[in-house]
């Protein structure tokens, strides 16, 4: 094979990944290999939710990471945890376990979701894939949902309660199991 052969074949191989990276994975569709860690952002809103809700997430929408149907903020369904985050942000890497093993508690009624903010999402599945890290991701490309909310510096947590009300933002110290669980239960009325 000449030299020219193997770069086309390199170019036309590198152009099926990047299609794969955007294909969705809603429905009947197959989520791409670098995606697949994350878990899908189907059912994640409330269509009857009421998108004028005072004190609500703001009115933007954001792509799921593994593809599927862009997803309404100001119709998300609570009790929820959303965590804006990014691969370069040391301390964001630090406590996305803690909330992994939130996402993963049987009895909480309380929806992880993950913003990945500023990003490139293929650093973000890599991520997922290298550390088990698998609830649902939204990708916002401009910081939107950090400068809506008035907060520029990453990681940045929100409490939305069953209402769709921001019970609580939270921005310090990466949080740990014990500090995300007292938190969740404080901010959002027991359940944890």
């Amino acid at each position: 094979m000449t030299g020219q052969a193997r770069r086309l074949g390199s170019a036309a191989l590198a152009a099926g990944v990047a299609l794969a990276l955007v294909a969705g994975c809603s429905g009947d569709a197959t989520p791409p290999a670098t995606a697949a860690a994350f878990a899908s952002c189907a059912g994640l809103t409330a269509p009857d939710r009421d998108p004028g809700i005072r004190d609500g997430l703001p009115a933007l929408s954001f792509e799921c990471l593994t593809g599927g149907a862009v997803v309404r903020l100001d119709q998300l369904a609570g009790p929820a945890v959303v965590n804006l985050w990014a691969t370069w942000c040391a301390p964001c890497r630090a406590e996305l376990p803690a909330f992994q093993r939130l996402a993963e508690r049987d009895a909480s009624p309380v929806r992880v979701i993950g913003v990945l903010t500023g990003d490139e999402p293929s650093r973000a599945a890599e991520f997922g894939q290298a550390t088990g890290v698998r609830f649902p991701q939204l990708v916002d490309r401009d910081h939107q949902l950090g400068r809506a909310l008035g907060h520029s510096v990453l990681p940045l947590t929100i409490f939305v309660d069953a209402g769709g009300r921001v019970a609580h933002v939270y921005r310090g110290p990466p949080l740990t199991d014990r500090a995300l669980s007292d938190l969740t239960a404080q901010r959002l009325g027991g359940v944890a």
